[in-house]
């Protein structure tokens, strides 16, 4: 990786904005010069960019330069060396010694061009392939994004032959909010009880139409939490089990305890935005800890319309993760 560039820009902010890009550092890890002030000239004609020297903090970018001056000044000495040596005619007497470095010039030369567009062709195949592999893996990551999921223990509508549809029965059927409610409630109690946690309260907290809200709340909270909210993802599941057990329309139960899902979601958003800036300043995938889809959602969501990383799941459940990624490597 270089330590130095020079690069041109609109405004200098922008030519320095430009150089920290391409040298992967923060604006604490950079020394600038400028170089060349924009000039915006007169009726579109004499514009001028703005260009600036930017270096890597505490590298000696002078002595780097001159260094690099005088390779090139080598290398034209060289080579006007060589030209001169080619041009210039040889006595008579000596002509071996007149064409022989032509025809080795003229071999190494083929040589060179010919294994140059050997790397170039490999190095476009490669970049292609990998093209179509992120391409691919974007496609599948915005799939399972927009994926609607069905709990597994929902039991589908029989076929009907009649002119009433059984969505059509679905809305006609009452909904009882209520009687979930306490269905729940008893069901809890009766896990709390034996699980021994002594006083435990459920309340409603909230309701829409098929969607119940419970909060739960008491002294040993953690138990119910469990490691990333694993147990209570398994009580809230099987709430619903019992509360759905029945043939009526279904009700979707939702169980939280001391704004657990809150705090775990706002977790979700600080990681994934603090793996994105990890990704994007040392161009290398971050991947995370395996999630359930809720969780993995949250992640894609909250990155989806950032401009310098890209995200995607991979692994089989209960293993699957989500990497966050570079698009500029």
């Amino acid at each position: 990786m270089n330590n130095y560039i020079e690069m041109s820009g609109k405004t200098i902010l922008e030519a320095v904005e430009k150089a920290k890009e391409m040298l992967g550092l923060d604006y604490d890890e950079l020394e600038h010069e400028v170089l060349e002030e924009a000039k915006k000239g007169f009726l579109g004609f004499g514009a001028r960019d703005a260009k600036v020297l930017v270096w890597k903090k505490g590298f000696d970018v002078k002595k780097a330069m001159a260094d690099e001056k005088k390779k090139a000044e080598n290398a034209v000495e060289r080579t006007e060396k060589t030209a001169k040596f080619i041009e210039e005619p040889k006595p008579k007497e000596k002509p071996e010694v007149r064409t022989a470095p032509a025809a080795d010039t003229k071999k190494e030369t083929k040589k060179e061009i010919k294994e140059t567009k050997k790397e170039v062709k490999k190095t476009e195949k490669s970049e292609y392939k990998q093209e179509k592999k992120a391409e691919k893996a974007e496609r599948a990551e915005k799939a399972e994004r927009t994926e609607v999921r069905r709990p597994t223990f929902r039991e589908e509508p029989a076929e009907t032959t009649g002119a009433e549809t059984a969505d059509d029965k679905t809305e006609k059927a009452p909904i009882n909010i209520d009687k979930a409610a306490k269905d729940a409630e008893v069901f809890l109690s009766e896990v709390f009880s034996a699980m021994n946690l002594g006083k435990v309260a459920i309340e409603k907290k909230d309701e829409r139409r098929n969607q119940l809200y419970l909060d739960i709340t008491g002294d040993d909270m953690g138990v119910i939490i469990g490691k990333r909210g694993q147990t209570l993802d398994s009580l809230q599941y099987l709430t619903n089990l019992v509360v759905n057990k029945g043939s009526g329309p279904y009700i979707s139960v939702h169980l939280d305890t001391r704004d657990y899902r809150k705090k775990r979601k706002e977790t979700l958003e600080n990681l994934a935005r603090n793996l994105a800036k990890k990704a994007k300043h040392l161009r290398r995938d971050q991947p995370l800890e395996p999630m359930n889809p809720y969780e993995r959602r949250i992640i894609h969501s909250t990155l989806q319309n950032d401009r310098y990383v890209t995200t995607y799941s991979v692994g089989e459940e209960p293993y699957r993760h989500v990497v966050i990624s570079p698009k500029y490597k």
